[in-house]
């Protein structure tokens, strides 16, 4: 069996790839665990996307540079690392997969899963092979020598599709972006106003056939490290999506119920809060609990220190410390009040009753059903590669947000991902492949009109108050998120940065 995080990786992509081929999904589908390895090519064409780069396979004839995705590795990773072997070429590969497909790479090998990713090289790179496999360039419309002769006119319609993709920025296609205007002036307001508001993030319109996606300022402001469209950023409270996701699956798996009073699972815990408080009302704000983390009473949210040591809030069990000695506000189940201890409760409730830790209990009923390979709790004081730092405004310099944010995110807010995942994301629950689509239609419709906002709430989701649009938004000291999606025209759209509120004003310009 392949580890998980490869699966995942590769799940994540074959969702993404913008052409399908021999029915993969439906065979990634039906061949869970995956057991056989996992196989990843290069499409690499020259800049005037006439040429192809080959290599010289010993029995397959000419075949893009590729091989076997290893373990702990994700197939973009294996694809460039095949690409540099084979051809000695090292290259940026293009952001969205080129396509998926199904294949057996010998007679009395099993058929795998194959990803191809496209990249843009000079002909005037030196190439240097492996022993026996030379590589060389051929003209698209030329034939070659090969098993998969299909190749050829699959490499050609690839390049139809990408005349102007870049490593770091796709465009979109089609003549209009938002509220009408053209992709061109889209890309030219965006400009503008991540130049005006200092904006430091990616954009991400995906209208389910094409994408646009950019990325603006710095993940690392000391080092001088710029956002690229596949950083990571802490999403605050689009997190609250997870948590209700693991929730309703421990309900759907029957360790839970919306009417599971809270007071089962905390027992002697959290006094305070009323014996009558059910999950349901918890996820759907309804709860009245007292808030340790009351939106309502905060001002400036770069001023907000937490109530102890940062490093204390790691594990969910140490936050019913920051947690009680709020009253109940409200009777339960007859208000709806925005509640982010509500959350934590939430998260605290499902790692008790499921013995699972609650950081754990997202990757594997969330994250991993969902291929969502760059999306996990970080510690803040281990980020790791391709992760922005959050960064907020004091005594005129921007300083890190590692003081004022718990050390490891919780119920509430505090997972990290990138735009793409987000798109995945999406794509994932709609498709029912995280909760039951019954499940989905649940959390997706109105328990709670918030008129003054024109907004509605479900479960873990806020609703658009006249339409089917669904949002996740978070902010917090150094982050700020909004996504949107559509699921009667597809089309989402993300704006995801590492400032407390860069995100708003082209939110607002996505979204009319």
């Amino acid at each position: 069996m392949i580890d998980k995080f490869t699966v995942a990786a590769a799940i994540a992509d074959a969702h993404l790839a913008a052409v399908e081929f021999d029915d993969a999904l439906a065979w990634l589908r039906d061949h869970q665990p995956l057991a056989v390895p996992l196989a990843a090519e290069v499409w690499v064409t020259d800049p005037a996307r006439t040429h192809v780069l080959l290599v010289r396979h010993r029995w397959r004839g000419w075949v893009p540079p590729g091989g076997t995705v290893d373990p702990g590795e994700t197939p973009r990773a294996a694809a460039a690392r095949e690409l540099a072997e084979e051809t000695g070429v090292t290259a940026d590969l293009l952001p969205v997969p080129a396509a998926v497909a199904v294949r057996s790479f010998r007679a009395d090998w099993a058929p795998t899963l194959s990803l191809s990713y496209g990249a843009v090289v000079s002909r005037d790179v030196p190439l240097s092979g492996e022993a026996g496999q030379p590589p060389k360039w051929f003209d698209l419309n030329d034939t070659w020598e090969s098993s998969f002769p299909e190749d050829r006119d699959r490499i050609r319609a690839h390049v139809r599709m990408t005349q102007d993709q870049q490593p770091v920025h796709r465009k979109m296609t089609s003549d209009h972006g938002p509220r009408g205007v053209t992709v061109a002036g889209m890309e030219q307001e965006l400009d503008d106003l991540a130049r005006t508001h200092d904006f430091s993030g990616v954009v991400r319109v995906d209208d389910g056939r094409e994408v646009f996606e950019k990325a603006w300022g710095m993940a690392h402001r000391g080092y001088k490290i710029p956002n690229t469209v596949d950083t990571r950023f802490a999403i605050a409270s689009g997190c609250k999506a997870f948590t209700a996701l693991a929730v309703v699956s421990l309900i759907e798996q029957g360790t839970l119920s919306l009417d599971t009073k809270a007071r089962e699972i905390l027992e002697d815990d959290l006094p305070l809060i009323d014996d009558e408080v059910t999950v349901g009302q918890l996820l759907a704000h309804r709860s009245g609990i007292g808030d340790y983390f009351d939106e309502e009473n905060i001002t400036d949210i770069n001023d907000y220190i937490l109530p102890v040591p940062v490093q204390n809030l790691r594990d969910i069990e140490q936050y019913v410390a920051i947690l009680d000695g709020f009253p109940q506000k409200f009777p339960p189940g007859t208000e709806f009040a925005y509640n982010n201890g509500g959350y934590v409760v939430l998260s605290l409730i499902a790692e008790r009753a499921s013995g699972v830790p609650y950081h754990d209990l997202v990757r594997q009923q969330v994250c991993e059903p969902a291929g969502l390979a760059d999306t996990e709790f970080l510690r803040s004081d281990s980020l790791g590669e391709r992760t922005a730092i959050g960064y907020l405004p004091i005594d005129g310099e921007w300083r890190t947000n590692v003081f004022h944010l718990p050390i490891r995110g919780g119920g509430d807010g505090g997972i990290y991902t990138t735009a793409a995942d987000v798109n995945a994301f999406w794509k994932a629950f709609f498709a029912g492949r995280i909760v039951s689509e019954k499940w989905v239609a649940e959390m997706v419709k109105p328990h709670s009109e918030i008129p003054e906002d024109k907004l509605r709430y479900g479960l873990g989701f806020w609703l658009h108050g006249s339409t089917s649009q669904v949002q996740l938004v978070g902010w917090d000291a150094g982050v700020s998120f909004k996504t949107t999606h559509d699921p009667e025209t597809g089309t989402t759209r993300t704006v995801i940065g590492n400032t407390s509120d860069g995100v708003w004003p082209l939110a607002r310009f996505l979204n009319g």
